[in-house]
């Protein structure tokens, strides 16, 4: 049987609403990328905004720093990040386009560019005291937000990798809503294939007691106390739980005023309660999200969520109305929740019911005054 042209592969040209410009594709000696403006610094390397002519498109371009371009160990760590990153196609993820060297000969790799603010953004907006930012980031978005990171972290450990660096200026929620983590500079690969992944194969990129890598303030016990052999997905969910504490609290979980303080409070000492804070221009945070955030900042390990499923699961029986029951303001709670639910389920008899609530005691009332004027 004779195939029959597809006609949507070539239209007429006089339909095409779209400009055709000539092709710029791999023109010799043609510079593809021209640098717009700075995004952000790192330790590393910085992210600047650049339009790629051949796609005629903004991205992302991150580059090693100049005097960092010839040290082996800090272009194998930055190859690496890209790598990491280019395995995990995610929604929540930020994607890679290509890896390189510029005309300078600086490595550099290219990714989607979200426009957005960082959780960091957004929680210095919060402290501000900013009622707009108030209104738009209320509890049940922030948990939206949180459940994002977990949907996020959840696929990565799935690929057996590690990020070891969550916190709140690696997470950015987008002009549109999307929530995409970032830098995963630190990424580390857990299991057999941790010898020869591409993120860890070179004997020095593999880090056991003694090292400390990360942010202190996010990092769980294990990391703190330079032992990330010890780590796995439940690392994360520390460091998760430990940002989801700052986005409610406003302030981080723990603090010093130096970096050996910081860590000598993640390794010894608990947070205060979220609860128990009072936070200028926001109720207080409610016991059951207080508690799920103390979970998952449990110190050892075995406490805390198993995953980042588990963790998604949890706030998303909270904001489903099937939280345990942890006292009267839960319980209270629990019972509208299954009303609601009982109500969208069986409408039609949830209204009869209400309009014999409603109205029985006064035909009640009716037929009685009748019976007594007979």
């Amino acid at each position: 049987m004779d195939e029959q042209p597809d006609a949507t592969m070539a239209p007429d040209a006089a339909d095409d609403p779209l400009p055709r410009p000539n092709p710029v594709v791999s023109q010799p000696g043609r510079q593809r990328y021209h640098v717009v403006g700075e995004v952000g610094q790192g330790g590393m390397g910085e992210v600047v905004c650049a339009h790629d002519g051949e796609l005629d498109r903004d991205v992302a371009m991150k580059m090693l720093r100049a005097q960092r371009a010839r040290d082996s160990e800090a272009v194998s760590r930055f190859f690496d990040e890209a790598r990491a990153t280019a395995r995990l196609e995610h929604p929540n993820i930020v994607p890679i386009h290509e890896v390189g060297y510029n005309p300078a000969g600086v490595p550099y790799f290219t990714m989607r560019l979200v426009r957005g603010k960082t959780i960091r953004e957004l929680i210095d907006e919060l402290r501000q005291g900013d009622a707009r930012a108030h209104e738009r980031l209320h509890f049940v978005r922030r948990l939206q937000i949180v459940q994002a990171v977990c949907d996020a972290l959840s696929y990565a450990h799935a690929q057996s990798i590690l990020h070891r660096d969550i916190k709140p200026a690696n997470v950015m929620v987008g002009e549109f809503g999307e929530v995409v983590v970032m830098d995963w500079g630190l990424a580390k690969q857990l299991g057999p294939e941790a010898v020869t992944s591409p993120i860890s194969r070179s004997g020095r990129r593999v880090t056991g007691r003694g090292t400390v890598l990360g942010t202190p303030a996010y990092m769980p016990p294990e990391q703190a106390g330079g032992d990330t052999s010890a780590m796995d997905e439940r690392s994360d969910v520390y460091a998760l739980g430990a940002l989801m504490y700052e986005l409610f609290t406003l302030q981080p979980p723990h603090a010093g005023t130096s970096t050996i303080e910081v860590l000598a409070s993640v390794i010894a000492r608990d947070p205060v309660a979220p609860e128990e804070l009072v936070v200028a221009g926001q109720p207080r945070v409610p016991r059951e999200i207080s508690l799920i955030i103390q979970r998952a900042m449990a110190r050892e390990k075995e406490q805390r969520f198993a995953s980042a499923r588990d963790l998604h699961e949890k706030i998303q029986a909270y904001l489903e109305g099937r939280a345990d029951v942890v006292c009267v303001h839960t319980a209270v709670k629990r019972a509208l929740g299954r009303l609601a639910t009982f109500v969208d389920e069986h409408h039609r008899l949830a209204i009869t019911l209400l309009a014999l609530i409603v109205c029985g005691p006064t035909f009640l009332l009716i037929a009685l005054v009748i019976a007594l004027l007979r």
